[in-house]
């Protein structure tokens, strides 16, 4: 539907452009309609190549139906009924609720809240849900690589904290840009 609101805005910018270009060219004789109409075609240009990233962008953002919108909702669900588990575990210092499980549980409960967020096209809540998945990826780091200096995990707990955190912080920055870039509008 958008797209075709934006197929018909070009359309109507190539019809009055032309109607423009002509109306020139008989108020200020020949050669004129030439130098118009190139100004004119080379205008419409820039606004075709304007609207077609607008339009790719729209699509980009209506790409989850209802359906997938309720998997993310009980994903999202799912991962904030798992945290509080291992938060109630953590606050009771009982074994499955260490320091590093219960970030990772937080870090899942955040990406899944911030992928619905960013379905639904609230990116101020992407954003945050996005951040809050960064501190979390943090702390299970720091989780991991003192778990290791005990000899409690092994180096690839370690490093999977580490590749965690990295994402964490490359989807923020997507997000980030993502939004700088709708704001620029």
């Amino acid at each position: 539907m958008k797209a075709s609101i934006i197929s018909t805005a070009i359309l109507s910018l190539l019809v009055v452009a032309a109607a423009a270009s002509h109306g020139a060219a008989d108020r200020k004789g020949p050669g004129a309609a030439d130098e118009n109409l190139l100004r004119t075609v080379s205008e419409l240009q820039k606004e075709v190549r304007s609207l077609r990233a607008e339009m790719n962008e729209l699509l980009e953002e209506a790409k989850y139906d209802r359906n997938e919108i309720k998997f993310l909702e009980q994903l999202a669900q799912a991962a904030e009924a798992t945290h509080g588990r291992v938060r109630a575990l953590f606050e009771a210092g009982r074994r499955g609720g260490e320091a590093g499980s219960e970030a990772a549980a937080r870090y899942h409960m955040h990406v899944a809240k911030a992928r619905l967020a960013e379905a639904k096209g609230d990116w101020d809540e992407c954003r945050k849900q996005h951040e809050a998945a960064v501190a979390a990826a943090d702390q299970q780091l720091e989780a991991a690589e003192a778990a290791y200096e005990y000899d409690k995990v092994e180096l690839g707990a370690v490093f999977a904290a580490q590749v965690q955190r990295a994402e964490a912080n490359l989807r923020l920055s997507k997000i980030q840009k993502k939004i700088a870039r709708r704001q620029g509008r």
